[in-house]
């Protein structure tokens, strides 16, 4: 013994360094330190020092559980990302048919479905198609073709749709019941000439070709719109109404 110290203090000191010992020996490097650091700890004195130390642990725990259960689901979405068929989709309306067509990541087709479209030929020079008509081939060229991906390969997923149509081509809707007010006007219908005519006597040839590239013609959606305003009286009533689209 020192002096100044007691039996008393000596073997509470050695009781002390027993338990400690005990303890350590159990943990890994990571839990002695936590373990150091609560039994020097006297901002909780009554609280034993392993319940103490278990109630950190634990939490410890449930954190470290937590962050690897996020960890493995974003592996297991990864894979399963990764076990996809990802494929991107082209709706290509035509006048002479509708397709639809899907592409892997390398550009290669995958597979397709085309739908021949009807055309109406009500006089010389007019080329008219339903609407309805190409909106319905639209959807069945969609549908088939990712009927034919699946049975391909189930695990198909549509990242995309890009679109291209007809263009010009110019059909009038009702905006509230979403039906088409006409036939469609189809591109190369030739119905528009003495409006055409009429806008160049006005004006000139060219007055949009600095615009648009090109003299005002036929070939344009604005004089079929202003056709069907002229000559069909559920298109002129919508838009008196602003029920046009």
């Amino acid at each position: 013994l020192r002096e100044g110290e007691c039996v008393e203090d000596k073997m509470s000191e050695k009781r002390k360094w027993h338990r400690r010992s005990a303890i350590e020996k159990a943990c890994d490097a990571y839990h002695v330190r936590r373990l150091v650091i609560a039994l020097n700890e006297d901002s909780a004195p009554s609280l034993p020092v392993e319940e103490k130390y278990l109630r950190r642990d634990t939490s410890a725990k449930s954190s470290g559980s937590a962050e690897s259960d996020k960890r493995r689901g974003q592996k297991r979405g990864r894979r399963e990302e990764e076990a996809m068929l990802e494929l991107v989709g082209a709706i290509d309306q035509g006048t002479q048919s509708t397709r639809f067509i899907l592409y892997d990541k390398a550009g290669a087709v995958v597979t397709k479905h085309q739908e021949d479209i009807k055309s109406i030929y009500p006089q010389p020079g007019w080329c008219e198609q339903d609407p309805m008509e190409l909106w319905s081939s639209t959807q069945t060229c969609m549908r088939l073709a990712l009927e034919k991906a699946t049975e391909k390969d189930a695990s198909v997923v549509v990242k995309g749709i890009g679109l291209t149509n007809q263009r010009e081509t110019t059909i009038a809707w009702d905006r509230k019941t979403g039906k088409p007010l006409h036939n469609a006007i189809v591109w190369h219908d030739l119905r528009t000439t003495d409006i055409v005519k009429r806008y160049i006597e006005k004006g000139s040839r060219d007055d949009f070709r600095e615009c648009t590239g090109l003299p005002i013609s036929t070939y344009f959606s604005a004089v079929k719109i202003r056709w069907l305003i002229e000559n069909v009286p559920a298109v002129a009533k919508a838009l008196e109404v602003r029920r046009i689209e």
